[in-house]
């Protein structure tokens, strides 16, 4: 799968303050830079009459670590209850590498999948609007897909420009160079 590890996969999700709780779950999780999709039950078609809005990101990009990150969720959204059915998030989908810190952060399986899917969605129109370019209403099987699409070498996305700096062409070569370029043809070139 796209040459990450599967730590989670399941459809119907586990409640994450459960998961995080798992002492075994952090313990695998530890020096790993992840790649997560959650909904927040706020989210959830139930609570809003609209599609369910799943949120896809990364954790662990610098070396913290990644727990926190899913952590923030429920202190976010907090704990289920059943007198607030949109309190509360789902986990649905955790994979990931573990943490190299000879690997540019930018340039990690993670974070390069994490733009792949990005740029699919954005061009298939499917980010929910004002909600920013992680949140999306794409169907969940879809959205894993994503994920698990394998590629040759890094996966297909649009470069940024690239900043040049018109030079002449010889400007760099040593002087013999820039005089046998410069030499016209109607005269010896060696005299």
């Amino acid at each position: 799968m796209s040459g990450l590890i599967e730590i989670y996969n399941n459809k119907r999700g586990i409640r994450l303050e459960n998961w995080l709780k798992n002492p075994k779950n952090t313990e695998k999780i530890k020096k790993m830079r992840l790649l997560y999709i959650v909904k927040a039950n706020l989210d959830d078609k139930k609570s809003n009459k609209k599609k369910s809005i799943y949120k896809f990101g990364i954790a662990g990009i610098g070396g913290s670590n990644p727990a926190s990150r899913l952590e923030s969720y429920v202190i976010d959204y907090g704990h289920h209850a059943k007198e607030n059915p949109a309190a509360g998030v789902m986990l649905y989908f955790l994979a990931g590498t573990k943490y190299n810190d000879k690997v540019d952060p930018t340039k990690s399986k993670v974070k390069l999948r994490e733009k792949f899917i990005k740029s699919i969605l954005k061009k298939e129109e499917m980010i929910s609007e004002n909600r920013g370019d992680e949140r999306t209403f794409a169907d969940l099987d879809y959205l894993k897909s994503l994920i698990a699409v394998k590629t040759e070498k890094a996966p297909a996305v649009e470069r940024e420009a690239v900043r040049t700096v018109e030079t002449r062409g010889y400007a760099r070569r040593p002087d013999y160079l820039k005089d046998f370029l410069d030499t016209p043809y109607d005269r010896p070139m060696f005299a």
